[in-house]
């Protein structure tokens, strides 16, 4: 993901020669002094496409694991559900009209609040910069929580839960505190400084605390095992 635009910032460097220059404007001038308007306006137009291609993937697949984890399974615990897979492919939870219904509802949401978060936030340093550490906020415990519940048979939903809460909380905290770097301690200033530091925690943490929970709820919540017998 950083190979692409480091490859355009030395690029860049290497065509004007001068590093005193705005580094946020460097690629788009550059690209605009050697691209003829035709090539240049094709090249506008697939990144458009791209950015609007992944944005539609992002707010379904979001909308998706909101439905599919967090609605439906509430709706199946207040509705005291066995936990059986029904025929329709639920688990005692909605329906799979209900669930095209709120997956529909809550892409809306969730585009509007993109919407006003991009017109009202206003990014600490760079956008890319910004880019990574969101990106690590559901990485990080996406990593621990996977690779262990794969390839590790301990692995349990509170050591899932844990691993996607600590895994976001050092990138969430970086946001908050580079809008606060005033209040922040001096043992704390190195996650303000160093984004990369931020991940290397933030995923440490994941899996720590994937490992750690799940070892300490083998009693209370046994991990649960999957039957892929009926699969054809």
């Amino acid at each position: 993901r950083a190979m692409v635009p480091m490859f355009w910032g030395i690029a860049a460097l290497a065509y004007f020669g001068n590093p005193e220059l705005d580094p946020h404007y460097a690629m788009p001038e550059m690209l605009g002094k050697i691209l003829p308007l035709g090539i240049a306006g094709l090249l506008m137009a697939g990144m458009f496409a791209a950015f609007m291609s992944t944005h539609d993937s992002y707010l379904l697949a979001w909308s998706g694991v909101i439905v599919r984890d967090v609605v439906s399974p509430i709706k199946a615990m207040l509705a005291k559900s066995s936990g059986e897979r029904e025929a329709d492919g639920t688990w005692g939870g909605l329906s799979s009209e209900r669930e095209i219904y709120w997956t529909r509802a809550i892409v809306v949401i969730l585009a509007a609040f993109l919407a006003i978060f991009g017109a009202l936030y206003q990014l600490p340093e760079t956008a890319f910069r910004f880019m990574y550490v969101t990106g690590s906020i559901y990485f990080s415990g996406c990593v621990g929580t996977v690779a262990l519940g794969l390839y590790w048979k301990k692995a349990n939903t509170p050591g899932a839960y844990c691993a996607l809460i600590l895994g976001a909380l050092v990138p969430l905290n970086f946001l908050i505190m580079t809008e606060n770097q005033h209040l922040v301690p001096e043992f704390l200033l190195p996650l303000v400084e160093n984004s990369n530091l931020v991940g290397i925690t933030s995923l440490a943490l994941g899996g720590l605390a994937m490992l750690v929970v799940a070892s300490l709820t083998q009693r209370s919540h046994p991990p649960r095992l999957l039957d892929f017998s009926n699969m054809e």
